[in-house]
């Protein structure tokens, strides 16, 4: 009978000392960690991990600053609403866990980005090297080129643009740019080259990077 009373007395407590919990506070609790994964070039995605009783829910960064979108990876999760907060405190909230209980890594996983930019670079470096302009253009080959003391394999705008659509892959011109840049594949920027004729807008790729594909194939 003892027994039975201490364990009512108990559960009665921690009912009251949850209570005295705000929802900001009970949310805090149970999430045992936050892992920010950051992606491998700038224009990657973020995430926000957050480990909550053997589950993880994820969360784009850019949709953090509002609680809607991990109350919502929270309802798919536990089946039942997260504890309701403001947008003032949820704030407050993510600042503790940032503080607390967050740690960083880099993605494991590719994104769409990086991947599609190493596979067409490695078409890239498929095409022979030369030291002649006519044959840079006549057979899409890599022209060793010299700018600011550097030497780079230069490649015209419109002969990557042929390789990428060839490639099967969907990416704008742009974006491929950035991703090669921040992966070190290519110097940033694209730079008008003469190629006996015409100025071409070209890319200018790390010979390092594309003699390494090489001897790898």
């Amino acid at each position: 009978m003892l027994g039975r009373l201490q364990n009512v007395l108990v559960g009665l407590l921690m009912s009251l000392k949850n209570a005295s919990l705000t929802a900001a506070e009970k949310l805090c609790s149970i999430i045992d960690k936050v892992v920010i994964v950051e992606g491998r070039i700038p224009t990657d995605p973020v995430y926000w991990d957050f480990y909550i009783k053997g589950n993880t829910l994820r969360v784009d960064i850019e949709k953090l600053g509002n609680p809607r979108a991990f109350e919502v990876q929270y309802l798919k999760a536990f089946r039942y609403p997260a504890p309701k907060i403001s947008a003032n405190n949820w704030r407050d909230l993510l600042e503790t866990l940032a503080e607390e209980k967050a740690e960083s890594i880099q993605s494991v996983e590719e994104s769409a980005n990086v991947f599609i930019a190493y596979q067409v670079f490695e078409i890239i470096c498929d095409r022979e090297i030369t030291n002649d302009p006519d044959d840079a253009i006549s057979q899409e080959s890599l022209l060793i080129y010299t700018k600011d003391g550097q030497t780079y394999y230069a490649m015209p705008s419109d002969i990557v643009k042929k390789l990428v659509d060839g490639s099967g892959y969907r990416i704008p011109l742009n974006e491929l740019s950035m991703a090669m840049s921040d992966l070190k594949l290519k110097k940033e920027g694209t730079y008008p080259i003469r190629y006996n004729g015409p100025r071409k807008r070209s890319w200018l790729f790390v010979p390092s990077t594309v003699l390494k594909v090489q001897q790898e194939d």
